[in-house]
């Protein structure tokens, strides 16, 4: 199911119209004439790419249609067609790169080969040029040499343009390589694409992609390296047996939906389809419509999820078509060492997903700044420690990210290992953070059981729940610590005591009463605090009063209930005791 959607994807926008040919960065372009001479220095393509809210900026390269890459397995000479590495075109190795136990000279002799093959079936005066330009040792050493002292990296693509014209473009050349067999697959036996359903040749070796975690020279989605991994005496991927046609369509699709540049055949570029989850984890996901809100799921983990936002409530409005019933795919992966991992497959309907961001955002509200939706990297991080925030995804368990991911797009229960995560890192700050409340939001919001659906959103004086209001309670009492102490207090009872009070109200909870007797003397609202905490206390068990122990949920109730009651307070101060008891003092006088 998950290649064969990505093969109708990729037909559906026009990324198999030339399976031969594929878009990458190219770096340089060395410029020569018919004799095969330099006419200018090579060009550099280089140019930078300012992101909002990055300090620096990106480096990018102008983006062509080149003939497709290749895979090259271990130490071995394979050379791309009219583009490739300064190692195949020049015979040099850029300084800083890993030393290769084949001669320079090897590489650069079997590129120069294949441009001479090629030069048999098509006698092309443009093919005649780049020839001349490789056998000319002084002009080829004049243009490496300028290279050498720009910068130039191992991963760097080259081309060459002759009077304007990019060589690999040339419609001739074109046609050859198109033409090309793939013979990789020779000693293959014919086998039913498990995609397409017609009997063919199986790619032998998969396309890389280029994933976090994989490394620079990326890892392919099927693939089977090990003898552990092959059965009923098959050998490679004739295990899972996917035709080049298929495969090149399926990792063409992989590949627009990782690319924020990915080309439109009829210009323009894609929208991005995937999200970094964290350092080796990402999303990604489509639709069989191409819909405009999977185009925009992008910006949930961007600066600005607002974007999504506006999408969904000009569709509710009426301003633009609704939500197709299209079936939605999303896909999680991770890269690892020569391996793309597949942690997940999920399916659902496009207008389900709309439907399920739009109350992630209402779940998510605490966080929100100025009306703006956080994006979910910011509301992850507040699951890992505040000197580790900065670069968060290093420290972050992927299947944490997957799970916010899922929940926010396919309306995903969170797990209670999950809810462990976040009550645990609360209870280690000893605070609830807004980006914490609104996580907390979503696992109650998102619970399978109905009654967890009722955990209050925002502050309700009248909920039952014995957890909620013990949290309200300690809120109210750190305030009437404030009040008493004029804010001027070095460890409140919530810096000595939140642990306890969250998992054991019984024990803690008498004792900070006791406590509240000495802070009402030296209150000026003491009337508002006692008012505010006999109100709460009325509303629990009188029989049982405070029980023993809280478990994991009603931990994460608990936190619910203190930062809603502490989200009452006025913005003025910490505790808001100045304004409370500015008017509590005058109402006792009058009294």
């Amino acid at each position: 199911m998950i290649l064969e959607s990505l093969v109708a994807l990729a037909k559906r926008e026009g990324l198999v119209d030339q399976p031969a040919f594929q878009s990458v960065p190219v770096r340089w372009i060395i410029d020569i004439d018919e004799r095969g001479q330099l006419r200018t220095p090579p060009t550099d393509t280089a140019y930078t790419v300012q992101e909002e809210g990055k300090r620096k900026p990106r480096q990018e390269f102008k983006r062509m249609s080149v003939p497709r890459r290749t895979v090259r397995p271990g130490q071995v000479t394979k050379p791309e067609f009219l583009v490739d590495n300064a190692q195949y075109v020049f015979g040099i190795q850029p300084e800083g790169a890993k030393a290769k136990k084949i001669p320079m000279e090897t590489y650069r002799q079997s590129f120069l080969d294949l441009l001479r093959t090629a030069k048999t079936a098509v006698d092309s005066p443009v093919l005649n040029a780049a020839i001349a330009f490789l056998e000319n040792d002084e002009q080829r050493d004049k243009a490496a040499a300028d290279l050498q002292t720009r910068r130039l990296g191992s991963g760097d693509w080259i081309t060459f343009r002759l009077r304007g014209e990019f060589i690999h473009e040339v419609r001739e050349v074109c046609d050859w390589w198109a033409n090309q067999k793939d013979d990789s697959s020779d000693d293959l036996r014919d086998t039913q694409c498990l995609v397409c359903g017609l009997v063919k040749p199986p790619a032998r070796i998969h396309d890389k992609l280029t994933l976090e975690g994989t490394g620079t020279f990326g890892a392919p989605l099927v693939g089977f390296n090990k003898e552990a991994f092959e059965k009923h005496g098959l050998s490679g991927n004739e295990n899972a047996p996917v035709c080049r046609g298929c495969m090149v369509a399926y990792v063409n699709a992989l590949r627009r939906c990782l690319d924020d540049k990915f080309p439109r055949r009829e210009g323009g570029t894609f929208p991005q389809q995937s999200v970094r989850l964290n350092k080796d984890t990402t999303a990604l996901y489509w639709d069989d419509q191409s819909s405009e809100i999977s185009g925009a799921l992008w910006w949930l983990n961007n600066d600005d999820p607002s974007v999504v936002k506006h999408i969904i409530e000009s569709a509710w409005r009426g301003e633009r078509p609704a939500f197709p019933e299209a079936r939605f795919f999303c896909l999680i992966l991770s890269g690892a060492e020569g391996r793309a991992v597949v942690r997940g497959m999920h399916t659902s309907r496009v207008d389900k997903v709309s439907k399920y961001v739009e109350s992630y955002f209402d779940c998510i509200e605490p966080a929100s700044r100025g009306g703006r939706p956080a994006p979910i990297y910011e509301i992850l991080r507040s699951l890992v420690r505040k000197n580790d925030q900065k670069d968060h995804r290093k420290h972050l368990q992927p299947w944490l990210a997957a799970e916010v991911f899922l929940s926010a797009v396919l309306g995903k229960p969170l797990s209670d290992r999950f809810l462990a995560a976040a009550v645990a890192r609360i209870r280690a700050e000893r605070d609830v953070t807004p980006p914490q409340a609104a996580l907390l939001n979503l696992y109650f919001q998102r619970h399978s059981n109905r009654e967890m659906r009722k955990v209050p959103m925002s502050l309700d004086v009248n909920s039952p729940s014995p957890a909620y209001r013990y949290g309200r309670l300690l809120a109210v009492l750190e305030s009437l610590q404030y009040s008493a102490h004029k804010k001027r207090v070095n460890s409140t009872i919530v810096d000595r005591f939140y642990g306890a009070a969250s998992t054991r109200p019984a024990t803690v909870f008498p004792m900070l009463l006791q406590l509240a007797q000495n802070h009402f003397k030296q209150s000026g609202a003491s009337r508002f605090y006692k008012d505010e905490i006999a109100d709460i206390i009325q509303g629990l068990d009188g029989d049982k009063g405070f029980v023993p122990m809280l478990n994991i949920k009603d931990q994460g109730v608990f936190a619910l209930g203190y930062f809603h009651q502490v989200a009452t307070r006025p913005k003025s101060s910490k505790s808001g005791s100045a304004s409370i008891g500015d008017n509590s003092d005058s109402e006792e006088k009058q009294a």
